[in-house]
């Protein structure tokens, strides 16, 4: 194993946290408008935003995942060529 085959779970993770971030914010603004405009929004309004919030948040924990074991096996790696 070297260090470039850790290089690109590495990059996945950190683009999948960041993907996750962004819908998670997309979600906010919209839940955000519908609570701005009551009368014109119906309580199902929510259902979706809040699905996608949760869908976010498993998403970016599993890239999170990703990222720890890649940085893992960066540090193994290291430990084995030192």
């Amino acid at each position: 194993m070297n260090i470039s085959s850790i290089a690109s779970p590495m990059g996945s993770g950190v683009t999948g946290i960041q993907r996750g971030f962004a819908r998670l914010e997309q979600s906010a603004t919209q839940i955000a408008s519908v609570t701005a405009n009551p009368e014109s929004s119906s309580p199902s309004s929510f259902d979706r935003p809040l699905v996608d919030m949760v869908r976010a948040r498993v998403d970016t924990g599993a890239s999170a995942k990703v990222v720890q074991t890649a940085d893992r096996m960066l540090g193994s790696l290291l430990d084995i060529k030192a």
